[in-house]
């Protein structure tokens, strides 16, 4: 006669049952850790940039444009001579001039040696300093290469978030120029940010707190490429806006977060700015394209 089986006490869906529960409960524990900051490794942290452990550039930096090399076969504007004007004295009245009249000979043609001697036009020093440099505009691509950083630029503003407050737009994966502030190449300043460290957006400046004095930062528009050095590296508080302010110069300014990241406001205790300033220009090889006219 078969001998019944004796059936488990517990049975396979109990044990899956209390794994779950007991899983369920480890992850609620993790996140109120990770969210508390109770455990290591739960606190995201920006490195401090390198450029602040450095001693600060002792020269000091021309905010002129600078001075390009003009080519010996141009034309170059001889300067006037500083001769000194003489002051009639208010006692002295000036002669009239005598009217000529006109006659055949005024009326004719002049001389063709006249012709013989090439002009100079006044501007001719501006015209060489101009001539290659490519249109301030909005920036396309920009690049560090010391630091490895690569991104594509879009254009971007001030735009209303979910509350319904102001707050100035960022890009994900790609950075963002501020049509509110001055174009690329142009006198004034640049703005441009990008993310550092996001799970959803990307991080293309991730490296810029390695970014040092003296680096180039290669901005492409449009028209041309701009470079720029940077000179200012600092930490900011996210109120200080005025790193974001007009300037006379043409500067090129970079923003992105820094310090500690807060996990209860979800945002950054600092902000990174670096700054450059304009150094070198150059045109595309291509120019711009340009519609054509259809006479519509």
């Amino acid at each position: 006669m078969p001998v019944p089986s004796k059936r488990s006490p517990i049975g396979i869906s109990a044990i899956l049952g209390a794994v779950l529960v007991l899983s369920g409960i480890g992850f609620l524990g993790y996140s109120i850790g990770v969210y508390f900051e109770w455990l290591p490794g739960s606190r995201v942290t920006v490195p401090n940039p390198v450029a602040l452990e450095q001693p600060r550039p002792t020269s000091v930096v021309p905010t002129a444009l600078p001075t390009p090399t003009i080519n010996a076969s141009a034309p170059t504007a001889t300067p006037r001579s500083s001769a000194t004007r003489p002051i009639a004295s208010q006692s002295t009245v000036a002669a009239r001039p005598t009217v000529r009249p006109i006659t055949g000979a005024m009326l004719a043609p002049p001389d063709r040696s006249v012709y013989a001697t090439p002009m100079t036009p006044a501007d001719a020093e501006d015209r060489a300093y101009w001539s290659d440099r490519p249109r301030p505009g909005l920036a396309m691509h920009l690049e560090i290469p010391r630091v490895e950083i690569k991104t594509d630029v879009t254009e971007g503003g001030i735009i209303t978030n979910k509350q319904g407050d102001l707050e100035w737009q960022t890009v994900p994966f790609i950075a963002v120029q501020y049509r509110e502030t001055a174009k690329v190449g142009a006198r004034g300043n640049a703005v441009i940010s990008g993310h550092v460290v996001t799970i959803n957006e990307g991080n293309v400046f991730r490296n810029l707190y390695k970014v040092e004095f003296g680096d180039e930062i290669s901005v492409e528009t449009e028209e041309g490429k701009f470079t720029y050095i940077v000179e200012d590296v600092k930490l900011v508080k996210p109120s200080s806006v005025e790193v974001m302010a007009p300037s006379t110069s043409p500067v090129l300014t970079l923003i992105t977060c820094g310090g500690e990241f807060d996990t209860k406001s979800r945002t950054f205790s600092d902000r990174l700015i670096v700054t450059g300033r304009l150094a070198d220009w150059a045109p595309n090889d291509t120019p711009p394209a340009v519609a054509a006219d259809t006479g519509a």
